[in-house]
């Protein structure tokens, strides 16, 4: 499989750090304003990362991904892990 663009690794790279900041996931147009590109360039940037394998999401879910081999250790302020967890979509392969 090829490896990601530059591009595409600075999308993974900008949704692993806004996730440790903020606690949730980017939205589609938070990740388009952070590049400066319009949603249709960003959603493209997402896509292609899928396709290498290196990001998926749950279907019909919003602000969810799973980065491949990425794993975030949290402890929840309330409610149980695996809340956290499925509020969140954390995981990895």
């Amino acid at each position: 499989m090829k490896p990601l663009t530059d591009r595409q690794a600075e999308v993974v790279g900008f949704i692993k750090s806004f996730f440790l900041e903020h606690g949730y996931w980017p939205s589609m147009r938070e990740i388009a304003a952070h590049f400066g590109v319009n949603l249709n360039a960003a959603a493209g940037f997402i896509s292609g990362a899928r396709k290498k394998g290196e990001l998926s999401w749950p279907e019909n879910v919003a602000r969810a991904f799973v980065i491949t081999g990425y794993k975030v250790d949290l402890v929840p302020i309330s409610g149980t892990q695996a809340q956290l967890d499925q509020r969140n979509h954390i995981g990895g392969c």
